[in-house]
């Protein structure tokens, strides 16, 4: 819960964007974001939370968001001005239950491969809101970003119990282009 908020807190759309929710569970990310956004899409690898999803966007009388079934990107197409995931942040499951909704595998395997296709899903001005905790070990997670070829910024944090959730605003890093004397 606290790390919804937390995104809720920091997704900062820009009146008119699209936007991309990447495992969207219950949908609260994507109907918060389409009181700004023209158009949302939530994604999540679990059917039910897609159906739960949607009936709780037409509850909520949420008209500009579509949800569907897909394992981070493989069912998205399009880019988008914004990419927004509530990573599986946990390195194993605490719980014992094998889920990758909160556990992104033993070497962070989920949000590696978020990173490594999020590029392709987002507009050249882009930007992707993405919350964790420094549970995980937020220091390796920097490195992920940059070496993903990514700058960042902590967008915001939030002291809860045992540990700090931190939300990044990341954009695809521009190259720099040597210019050659004449």
């Amino acid at each position: 819960m606290w790390l919804a908020i937390l995104l809720c807190g920091c997704q900062n759309i820009p009146e008119g964007a699209s936007v991309l929710d990447v495992g969207t569970g219950c949908g609260i990310q994507a109907i918060v974001a389409s009181q700004r956004a023209e158009r949302v899409l939530g994604v999540d690898v679990n059917p039910d939370a897609v159906l739960l999803a949607g009936e709780n966007a037409g509850l909520n009388g949420v008209l500009n968001v579509e949800f569907l079934v897909s394992d981070l990107f493989e069912n998205v197409c399009g880019i988008f001005d914004v990419v927004l995931f509530n990573t599986p942040y946990l390195l194993e499951d605490a719980c014992g239950v094998e889920s990758t909704a909160w556990a992104g595998g033993a070497e962070r395997e989920v949000v590696s491969r978020f990173l490594d296709d999020a590029k392709n899903h987002l507009e050249e001005d882009g930007f992707m809101v993405l919350v964790t905790s420094d549970a995980c070990g937020s220091e390796c997670l920097e490195k992920m970003f940059s070496g993903g070829g990514y700058e960042f910024e902590l967008a915001g944090s939030e002291k809860v119990f045992f540990e700090d959730l931190l939300c990044y605003r990341l954009w695809v890093r521009k190259s720099k282009k040597k210019v050659e004397p004449p």
